[in-house]
């Protein structure tokens, strides 16, 4: 009888294996391989956190996806790269047929007729808006909706804003919003660089140091780029102003009542044709051309002043609102500039100062070198009287003290007087 045998392939051929006996079927169960590694589930990529604020003033994190916003705004993805932290995109505000993307400073976000979609809300530069926008969006509920109860105890003060936001669409809060809390930090950052430069810049007209000279140095560093960024904003407001149909864009609720005014009208004559048609089934053909044209005539009509309101827009709302963000960002430009102008002036006045410095050691230097050329004249008489040579002067009776004092004081004199001369050369000739 033919034995069958299983071994374990993983078993070494020197290895000590028991004597098998024929027969008998031996079978050796090998280790249990590792199971195999549960993968977890991927996340889902591009996914990132939002802040969605309701024109309510209700608030809610959301972690989303690219094409999800994409699909509840209608915006497109190159207008949401203008978000994107990672790239640096200028500062702007782009309307489009549904949305309006902000892009100020650190405010990034995408303007609704509803809702406001703030990307990365856990910045703390942005707390102040998520806050200001929350009680803005809801006294603005409150002012467009009498059935909310309202505090009796509000003061007069907040009763005159909520009627000025009453007839201002949703996204026009959030526009003038997101403005204001821009221009306000700009105008703010000007003034503390106001504060902080003037007092630098006077003491170094004082007495200059390295220490004040660098200090002035990265001051002139942050007021360069605070004036680009001021630059940028008022540049900005100013585009939007000059270019209404921009402005005509950014009504997003007066477009999205005029498309369900589309809708409606057309529901409505689409009716009113099968209810002619069911009550005069004998005038078909000429009832029904009249009918057309009267349709035809209504769409036309509809479209023509959606035209007319396109290339017509009334944006003195908008521009009322914008108007007063651009005088302020000029104020905050004009601050800047007087500032720069009071740096620059303070450069040359620190340059002055060390042109003076380098004439006055120009000049000390051309006098010592002056004393030196003429002492040289008392070097060399004192060189020739040194050495070893037979003069009249040192013969007797001639070799006394009194000999040697008027020739020194004699070389010692004619030296001065020519240093003096000198001296009254150059500055006749303006050379000190």
């Amino acid at each position: 009888m033919s034995s069958l045998l299983w071994e374990d392939p993983r078993e070494e051929p020197g290895s000590n294996l028991r004597r098998r006996r024929p027969g008998r079927v031996h079978v050796r169960c090998a280790k249990p391989l590792n199971p195999p590694l549960q993968r977890r589930p991927k996340k889902v990529g591009g996914t990132r956190t939002w802040l969605r604020i309701d024109c309510t003033g209700g608030s809610e994190l959301v972690d989303v996806g690219k094409q999800s916003i994409m699909r509840m705004t209608g915006l497109s993805a190159r207008d949401l790269r203008i978000l994107d932290p990672m790239l640096s995109y200028p500062s702007s505000i782009t309307a489009r047929e549904g949305a309006i993307v902000v892009n100020l400073e650190s405010v990034k976000g995408v303007v609704t007729a509803c809702n406001f979609w703030l990307l990365n809300p856990k910045d703390p530069g942005v707390l102040p808006f998520v806050a200001e926008l929350q009680r803005r969006a809801k006294d603005h509920h409150e002012s467009n909706n009498p059935e909310v109860v309202r505090d009796e105890a509000n003061d007069g003060a907040e009763e005159v804003g909520k009627d000025k936001l009453k007839n201002s669409p949703f996204e026009f809060v959030a526009l003038e919003t997101c403005l204001e809390t821009v221009c306000n930090c700009l105008d703010y950052e000007a003034a503390s660089m106001e504060k902080e430069a003037y007092p630098v810049l006077d003491k170094l007209t004082s007495k200059i140091s390295r220490r004040k000279l660098d200090r002035v140095r990265h001051i002139k560093g942050r007021l360069v780029a605070l004036t680009a960024r001021v630059q940028k904003v008022r540049d900005l407001i100013e585009r939007l102003l000059e270019d209404s149909d921009d402005m005509a864009e950014m009504y997003l609720m007066k477009k999205l009542m005029l498309l369900q005014q589309d809708g409606s009208s057309c529901v409505s004559s689409l009716t009113d044709d099968e209810n002619d048609n069911q009550d005069e089934q004998g005038q078909e053909g000429e009832r029904r051309d009249y009918e057309n044209g009267e349709t035809l005539g209504m769409k036309g009509s509809i479209s023509t002043s959606a035209l007319s309101y396109r290339h017509q827009p009334e944006v003195g709302e908008l521009e009322m609102i914008l108007e007063p963000y651009l005088v302020q960002a000029e104020g905050a430009l004009n601050k800047l500039s007087t500032l720069k102008e009071y740096v620059d002036d303070t450069e040359d006045y620190v340059n002055i100062m060390m042109d003076d410095k380098q004439n006055k050691l120009l000049k000390m230097g051309i006098m010592i070198s002056t004393a030196t050329l003429m002492m040289t004249f008392v070097i060399i008489v004192a060189g020739i009287f040194g050495m070893n040579i037979h003069i009249p002067l040192f013969l007797p009776p001639n070799p006394t003290i009194n000999n040697w004092l008027y020739t020194a004081v004699g070389c010692i004199a004619s030296s001065t007087v020519m240093y003096i001369a000198t001296i009254a050369w150059y500055k006749h000739k303006r050379l000190v």
